[in-house]
């Protein structure tokens, strides 16, 4: 598989992402001489990122082909000297059999993924004891734009929040109408779970996996301690729960 211009632009972008997401967890990430599982690893930012840091071992998952193999061409290509310690899985973590790791990463990709708490039981049974999970993901579905503009709804150029309106049937119906050949059958088939805030904050606390941070609105913006005040008013709270970013231990 072929790199191309914008393929490597995008990579050089998530990079920079994967860079800011490590900085956003108090004390950052160790990863030196850690056995370490990147979940959604995409093009493989993150994967190269920990492994430079000083992982042992490091292991990608993506459940898009297509990102694994750009992964893989970019090990080949650019990160030839990380290669004794990478590498990446065409799979779901529910279906790895592996030694456990030390450290579990997931960027940017519990809003996508299905079922989450598959996922979080599958990341228990793959940590080692005393193991971290380091997960932050956004923007949550009922927050502005968090259908990541899939819908494509015309009245999001005004109101970031007009995914939200109606039900998920009356979305699809809509999407189905101005998209004709699609056809999708629910938000799943958008790359979208479409799930509440206070569905992620029930999972998380129920995964088995001890919480030693947890914090919502992680952001360097002048905007976060506006919208942090008035989420605190509880018919707010939904719409304006942007991220998640947690550390969790075995």
């Amino acid at each position: 598989m072929e790199l191309t211009a914008k393929d490597l632009k995008y990579f050089e972008h998530r990079q920079d992402k994967a860079r800011e997401f490590v900085g956003r967890f108090p004390g950052g990430i160790d990863f030196t001489g850690k056995r370490v599982l990147d979940i959604g690893c995409g093009h493989g930012a993150l994967t190269f990122h920990a492994a430079g840091a000083g992982a042992k071992e490091v292991v990608g998952l993506d459940v898009n082909a297509k990102l694994i193999g750009m992964a893989d061409e970019l090990l080949d290509e650019r990160f030839t000297d990380l290669r004794p310690r990478v590498s990446f899985r065409h799979r779901t973590i529910e279906d790895l059999n592996e030694q456990p790791f030390d450290i579990v990463l997931s960027q940017a990709t519990f809003e996508h993924i299905e079922d989450p708490a598959s996922c979080l039981a599958a990341v228990n049974n793959n940590l080692s004891a005393g193991g971290r999970f380091y997960l932050g993901f956004g923007p949550l579905y009922n927050a502005p734009f968090g259908d990541h503009r899939r819908l494509n709804l015309p009245a999001q150029k005004y109101f970031p929040w007009a995914h939200v309106s109606g039900t998920h049937a009356q979305k699809i119906s809509s999407y189905n109408r101005r998209h004709p050949g699609e056809n999708i059958s629910s938000l799943n088939d958008l790359g979208l779970n479409g799930l509440d805030y206070a569905d992620y904050e029930r999972m998380i606390d129920d995964c088995g996996l001890k919480k030693i941070s947890y914090r919502v609105n992680t952001a360097a913006h002048p905007l976060v301690p506006v919208l942090n005040a008035l989420r605190a008013l509880p018919f707010l709270r939904e719409y304006l729960s942007i991220n998640i970013y947690a550390i969790l231990e075995k």
